[in-house]
C-alpha cells in the first residue's frame, strides 16, 4: 500500500481493520462508489464444489480448467453475471454456484441413495430418503447408464424421477 489504508465493509462501514504504509496485499477487483476508488479483497472464504464445474471467466466463456466434486476452494464471493450466481474463484475465473449451494427439492416417494460403481449407479449402504422430505441437489441432473440422477452429496445420488 502507498499509505495506510483502513478496510471497509460492502456498504462502505470501516471494519475497524487497516493495512499499513507499504504492507502488501492481494486485491482482485476494484470500484468505483461516490467517486472514490475500493478495491475488493480476499476473504478467505472457502467452499466445498458438491458437482464437477467448469470454470467460466467474467465474459462466460468456458476455459480450459475445471473443478472436481468434493474439492474445497478459495472464493472470494458470489455475484450474478446474466441473470446467473456465480463464485469468483480467482481473477477472471468463476464457477456456478448451483454446483455448490444446490437447489432444495422435495421427494414425491421414498427414495434410494445410489453411488456410482464400475460406471453404473449401485444402492449407498441401505439409505432411503422418505417422501415428502427436501434434499439439497447440485447442479443439473447426470446420467448413470442412461438414468438422470441429482447429485445430493459428493459421490451421492438420487434418481430425479423420485423428486416433484
Amino acid at each position: 500500500m502507498k499509505n495506510a489504508a483502513a478496510v471497509y465493509t460492502q456498504s462502505l462501514g470501516k471494519t475497524g481493520t487497516s493495512y499499513n504504509k507499504g504492507k502488501k496485499g492481494y486485491a482482485y477487483a476494484y470500484a468505483i462508489l461516490d467517486g472514490e476508488k475500493y478495491y475488493k479483497l480476499g476473504t478467505d472464504q472457502y467452499i466445498t464444489v458438491m458437482h464437477n464445474s467448469a470454470v467460466y471467466s467474467k465474459n462466460l466463456k468456458k476455459t480450459t480448467s475445471s473443478v472436481a466434486a468434493g474439492k474445497k476452494i478459495l472464493t472470494f464471493g458470489r455475484t450474478t453475471i446474466k441473470n446467473k450466481k456465480y463464485y469468483q474463484t480467482g481473477y477472471n475465473s468463476f464457477i456456478s454456484a448451483s454446483n455448490v449451494d444446490g437447489t432444495t427439492r422435495t421427494l414425491k416417494k421414498n427414495a434410494y441413495v445410489y453411488k456410482k460403481s464400475k460406471g453404473k449407479a449401485v444402492r449407498y449402504k441401505n439409505s432411503v430418503l422418505k417422501q415428502n422430505s427436501q434434499q439439497q441437489t447440485y447442479g443439473s441432473a447426470v446420467s448413470i447408464k442412461g438414468k438422470k440422477y441429482y447429485i445430493i452429496g459428493v459421490g451421492k445420488y438420487v434418481a430425479k424421477s423420485d423428486f416433484k
